[in-house]
């Protein structure tokens, strides 16, 4: 497959929003991609891993693409609705038993990824097993999920953010912000600042709420309606809310750390990535060595050197040496 048009997946794509209204069960409306239910049989794919806004046995996997991915916008945003009230794990099993009850979903590919965004493991699984091996193939996603390796850092700086690289911009697992059922070996960060947006993401910042720091130039290239859209339709307008912004790179720098605590700029634990999908390598300050020592599954690669900021005041791209 070369690429997500009709001549790499080599069939007919047709992308519509029209759902039909399949009733309710338990409380919770649903709502199914037209398209897939006028189908002889269908076939679920989607990656198994944490969702970046709840915590639970079942999270983000087989069953949420049957409920909240074919429910499109309208199916999408009342399921979300309806997690409000009766939590994530309640309306996706509800809704998704009810659904596979029809006999139309006839099995699915569950993903998994590694720590390095490859995909890892493939499994093909029978409809009527999507919850069990949804919970099963959770825990070893949680197991390989890539982690900060500073546990409570200062300031977080991530050079981008957006829906390419999470749904909500900014894997919150990794950052450590999920806003229902954190776990307490969760990252601990005191201030995040994020610099900017991916091309990929068209102006979707959807989960700048996350952050307490922006550049100005991220703000201005954001689609404030899209963004808009894409929080209330998760039930999430948090994750629209803009943070403090300042025009270069040094200023926020500046105001994140001065708010983080006691400590002096010099003596900061400071980490700064690439984005949360790429934390095989990453940038930390000198506070955080003892730290990364007593890991023993961290390698310093680079000598220490000072930020290197341009005449604006910005931070030059994040590029590492090639590897002998």
């Amino acid at each position: 497959m070369t690429g997500g048009d009709e001549d790499g997946v080599g069939a007919p794509i047709r992308p519509s929003m029209e759902t039909v209204d399949l009733g309710a069960t338990d409380g919770v409306p649903i709502h199914f991609d037209r398209t897939a239910f006028e189908a002889d049989h269908v076939a679920i794919v989607n990656r198994v891993k944490p969702h970046t806004n709840f915590a639970g046995e079942i999270e983000s996997g087989l069953l949420k693409m049957t409920t909240i991915g074919l429910g499109k916008h309208t199916g999408a945003a009342l399921y979300h609705r309806a997690i409000v009230d009766h939590g994530f794990d309640h309306v996706v099993r509800s809704a998704g038993q009810a659904i596979l009850a029809r006999g139309r979903i006839a099995f699915g590919l569950a993903l998994v990824e590694n720590g390095y965004d490859e995909t890892a493991l493939v499994e093909a699984v029978p409809a009527a097993a999507f919850p069990e091996r949804d919970q099963a193939l959770l825990v070893l996603a949680k197991r390989w999920l890539p982690r900060l390796p500073v546990h409570r850092p200062d300031l977080l700086i991530v050079d981008e953010m957006g829906k390419n690289v999470s749904g909500s911009g900014m894997d919150t697992n990794v950052v450590g912000r999920k806003p229902h059922g954190r776990l307490e070996d969760d990252p601990q960060v005191k201030r995040l600042f994020v610099r900017e947006l991916t091309p990929e993401t068209r102006g979707n910042a959807y989960g700048i709420g996350l952050a307490d720091f922006a550049t100005s130039r991220l703000i201005r290239a954001i689609d404030y309606r899209t963004t808009a859209v894409n929080s209330l339709t998760a039930a999430n307008p948090e994750a629209a809310a803009l943070p403090i912004h300042f025009d270069s790179d040094r200023e926020v720098i500046d105001a994140a750390l001065a708010s983080a605590g006691l400590a002096p700029p010099e003596r900061a634990r400071v980490v700064r990535i690439r984005n949360t999908l790429h934390l095989d390598r990453l940038l930390v300050s000198e506070a955080c060595r003892a730290e990364l020592a007593a890991r023993g599954n961290v390698e310093i690669v680079e000598p220490a050197h000072e930020l290197a900021f341009d005449e604006a005041g910005n931070l030059p791209p994040l590029r590492f040496a090639a590897q002998p």
